[in-house]
């Protein structure tokens, strides 16, 4: 479900709602909309997240993965500050950086 028009106040983020019908009851479930086929109505920022949460990446394989383009993935990862580049070039989740894993203290943001 995605809010698309608010005319006073803010949009709400996009839910993931799983509906099941059996004959006596229907049942509706809160549903991760970015590892589902309908995770294209998600901003790009949103899905490098819930990508990168498994593993960092390269923007290369960032933008092949989520079939975007490696200039937006790019621009993406430096305007949010929940991504932050590694030593070796690939991307991570700021929560994920361990003390070991860590950019070095130049390279903390891009």
């Amino acid at each position: 479900m995605t809010h698309r028009k608010s005319n006073t106040g803010r949009l709400m983020a996009p839910i993931g709602l799983r509906m099941t019908f059996d004959t006596r009851r229907t049942t509706i479930q809160n549903m991760d909309l970015a590892s589902s086929t309908l995770s294209t109505t998600l901003p790009l920022w949103q899905r490098m997240r819930a990508l990168v949460a498994a593993r960092p990446m390269s923007v290369e394989d960032i933008a092949i993965e989520l079939d975007a383009q490696a200039k937006s993935v790019a621009r993406a990862a430096q305007r949010m500050a929940i991504f932050r580049r590694g030593g070796d070039g690939r991307i991570w989740l700021s929560s994920q950086l361990s003390a070991a894993s860590a950019p070095a203290e130049d390279e903390d943001r891009f």
